[in-house]
């Protein structure tokens, strides 16, 4: 007898960045979710219950309002339920217009993703502005400059 391979399908979810003063009170979801827990463990609970199912998603997405101008988008991921091979549809990606590098991105890191923005440049036609993010020693309150690669 054959079996078929089984491929966890990863969902992708591409949202805007949430700019808040405030950090999230997770406070609730967590107490409901060690509750749940227990109640599971001494057999007291057999459905799961969730007060907010957005809150694992959401919190991915904020950030502090110093932030703002970044105008960022996330892609927040989580495995699915399986799915037979040959059934998983990519992610559409945006093309970006300019990508910045950490300061401290590792080298074999660096390289592998600027390989990756020259064949995604070529194939779309298009210029991908690459940056590497440096200290600006000359700033007393830890600044970062972007210098052009």
């Amino acid at each position: 007898m054959r079996r078929e391979l089984v491929y966890n399908l990863i969902q992708g979810y591409l949202s805007p960045i949430i700019y808040q003063k405030e950090r999230v009170d997770a406070t609730l979801w967590m107490d409901s979710f060690i509750g749940q827990y227990i109640l599971q463990q001494t057999g007291l609970l057999e459905k799961t219950y969730t007060p907010d199912v957005l809150f694992p998603h959401r919190i991915c997405l904020i950030k502090g309002e110093q932030w703002a101008h970044e105008k960022e988008w996330r892609v927040v991921c989580r495995i699915g339920e399986p799915c037979e091979k040959g059934k998983v549809k990519a992610l559409p990606t945006p093309i970006p217009s300019a990508i910045y590098y950490g300061t401290y991105i590792a080298p074999e890191s660096l390289s592998m993703l600027r390989g990756i923005i020259r064949a995604l440049s070529m194939e779309n036609n298009c210029e991908i502005k690459e940056y590497q993010m440096m200290i600006d020693h000359s700033s007393k309150d830890f600044k970062l400059k972007a210098v052009l690669l």
